[in-house]
């Protein structure tokens, strides 16, 4: 099992800006084109049950971690 604060480096693979918001950890976060950041799994798997999630996850952003 992955410890929730792992943080997994994640890119926007999107010639546009990228955001979401999830709620039950209070982060509203915008990646811009090509913009990498170091997200949390814990924060990934959340936005994977939002709705538009997991859209997100797999055809804007690219997670390059295992």
């Amino acid at each position: 099992m992955i410890a929730k604060d792992k943080k997994i480096k994640v890119i926007n693979k999107d010639n546009g800006v990228v955001g979401y918001i999830v709620p039950d950890l209070g982060i509203h976060r915008n990646f811009y084109p090509g913009e990498c950041k170091d997200i949390t799994y814990e924060e990934l798997e959340k936005l994977s049950y939002l709705p538009g999630g997991d859209i997100i996850l797999k055809e804007l952003l690219e997670i390059t971690d295992e």
